[in-house]
């Protein structure tokens, strides 16, 4: 019917500029919240920072009373060892620990000559990777004027560059201050992860329904994947396992598979046959690259966690090349229709890559320069950048997807409507002569058995006359929405024009249709709509296919039509005879 086939045009392109500005603003409060000293949590005690005040040695070599900040060390290789030593205080904390980040080092912590501590030193034995995270060392409770002493020795090449902050307090106080200060990222990595995996299980109703799904299903694999690099970067599946070479594992799996996905992801997306086949190759080199990774380590050639350097220099070859690419096409767009959906989308699409690809290089090189030539090191980097460019990315890329899906599905409700018009009544959403001529030669060559029914409305010129065509058109409607209601979805009911009705009917006995007719009958005298003085009426006749064989339905219309007049015919008579 025309009233189901019509629906509200979606308005204007402002909707959706509100709704992008709203998510922004949604995003920035909920970003704000998460922020790292935003609503701090609550101590028992006191968390001293050891920063000042050590001891380095490394290679004979002594700096005394230097701060962490600024050990200004070489790049640790393997089996590389520095001693870093401290006297520690009396903090007038009891069951205190020291808080310490290991990046692929085993650890070893003496107080005075005592070894209370000691970590991964198996794992360095054995040539396996080190777990990167941080530790928690209960310290006794006579540490107050000892020596501490920390023991890093490196596990593999390019191991770290630098120390982070020793922290000591309460376990319960340092891992409050940890999770406040990876409050960002468990927010956008779970937000990530959360979108990335309700996509995926979207992806069997889409292609089942043969839409769009490639550009939804990449599209979820780069949510989960930076969702999971987030999350790992920022050590917070060792709050969910015992065991912490899960979350370093997970972190260098995710963050190796970041090229791959972005280009597979920009090939899917680049309208250009070259930069396709460029971002093709460029996927299956990083494949090719990942699996090497991994047949690589089992086979004793080199460990899984060493080879980040690879991987930011084939960033460093791929993201300017997608960023160029990104901002010519975001450039030669400009020109193009303003309202095309799809052009919109894409535009959105490539805004979100810019901004990715933006942040992503900032903090690879951000990252390389601290590790390589600042005496601090890469152990304070956090991922707030990577983070933020990582959300704006994934929002972008949904929000493109939806524009164009919401412009399709408008476009493909236009056409029905077009289609509406055709085939369907607009005064009463019946199926029109055209529409029921169709199914006429549809019925004629099918094998199923069909029943057709001509209907002729009582009064219709006598309305017009006497109320005008206003009430006629009341009265023609009334009886419309009576009919289709009388019979079912799958039967095909519809209006040959003026005061002429039409029902076809498949797998339908002739005893039922009768009777459904003569129901309609009963209930349609008994109808109202204002008009005094007027019967309400119809005559009709029926033909099937079963009764006349080897008739096209056509001609099975033409004998339903005969009927119908005879009724007509006997209707006038019995009146007449009433009257006499």
């Amino acid at each position: 019917m025309i009233n189901t086939i019509m629906i509200t045009k979606y308005t204007d392109r402002n909707k959706l500029a509100i709704y992008i500005i709203l998510a922004v603003i949604t995003a920035g409060g909920l970003l704000y919240t998460f922020f790292p000293g935003s609503f701090p949590s609550k101590y028992e005690n006191d968390i001293i920072a050891l920063t000042n005040g050590w001891s380095i040695i490394y290679d004979g070599e002594t700096k005394d009373d230097i701060a962490l900040s600024q050990a200004d060390i070489k790049v640790a290789d393997t089996g590389d060892t520095f001693i870093l030593m401290h006297k520690l205080d009396d903090y007038g904390i009891r069951s205190a620990c020291l808080l310490i980040k290991s990046v692929h080092a085993s650890l070893k912590v003496y107080l005075d000559d005592e070894l209370i501590y000691d970590y991964a030193s198996d794992l360095l034995n054995e040539h396996r990777i080190i777990p990167m995270g941080y530790v928690y060392v209960p310290l006794p409770d006579s540490y107050p004027g000892r020596m501490l002493s920390v023991y890093f020795t490196a596990g593999q090449d390019s191991a770290f560059s630098g120390f982070d902050t020793i922290y000591i307090g309460l376990r319960k106080d340092l891992l409050s201050m940890r999770s406040d200060a990876m409050r960002l990222q468990f927010y956008v990595g779970i937000f990530l992860c959360s979108l990335g995996v309700t996509f995926c299980a979207l992806t069997p109703y889409l292609i089942f329904n043969k839409s769009d799904y490639k550009r939804v299903f990449l599209g979820a694999l780069i949510s989960i994947v930076l969702g999971v690099y987030i999350l790992a970067s920022s050590d917070i599946f060792n709050y969910f396992s015992s065991r912490m070479i899960v979350n370093t594992i997970l972190e260098y799996i995710s963050f190796y598979l970041i090229p791959a996905v972005l280009c597979a992801y920009v090939a899917g997306i680049m309208p250009l046959r070259r930069i396709k086949i460029i971002f093709k190759i460029a996927t299956a080199i990083d494949i090719c690259i990942f699996i090497y990774f991994i047949i690589a380590h089992f086979a004793g050639i080199s460990l899984f966690s060493t080879h980040t350097l690879t991987i930011h220099i084939l960033c460093g070859i791929e993201a300017p090349l997608a960023l160029t690419s990104a901002i010519y096409l975001l450039y030669t767009s400009r020109g193009k229709k303003k309202n095309d959906p799809d052009v919109i989308s894409f535009q959105i699409l490539l805004l979100g890559l810019s901004i990715f690809i933006v942040c992503a290089l900032t903090e690879i090189i951000i990252f390389n320069v601290l590790k390589f030539t600042s005496p601090q090191g890469e152990a304070n980097l956090n991922l707030s950048l990577l983070s933020f460019g990582s959300l704006i990315f994934v929002i972008f890329l949904f929000i493109g997807y939806f524009e164009y899906q919401i412009y399709s599905i408008e476009s493909l409700n236009r056409q029905q409507f077009l289609s509406g018009l055709a085939y369907y009544d607009p005064l009463t959403g019946l199926s029109n002569r055209a529409r029921c001529q169709e199914e006429m030669l549809i019925a004629g060559s099918d094998h199923r058995n069909y029943m057709i029914i001509s209907i002729d409305l009582d009064n219709l010129k006598t309305i017009n006359d006497a109320y005008g065509h206003d009430a006629g058109d009341k009265y023609l409607k009334l009886f419309a929405d009576m009919l289709s209601s009388s019979f079912r979805s799958t039967d095909i009911t519809g209006r040959m024009g003026g005061d002429e009705f039409i029902v076809i009917l498949y797998g339908q006995n002739l005893v039922d249709a009768n009777s459904r007719m003569k129901d309609l009958q009963t209930k349609f005298s008994r109808a109202h709509f204002g008009q005094a003085g007027i019967t309400y009426g119809f005559s009709y006749g029926i033909a099937s296919d079963m009764e006349f064989p080897g008739q096209d339905a056509e001609k099975i219309y033409t004998i339903a039509d005969i009927r119908m007049y005879e009724m007509k015919r006997k209707r006038h008579q019995e009146n007449s005879n009433k009257k006499a």
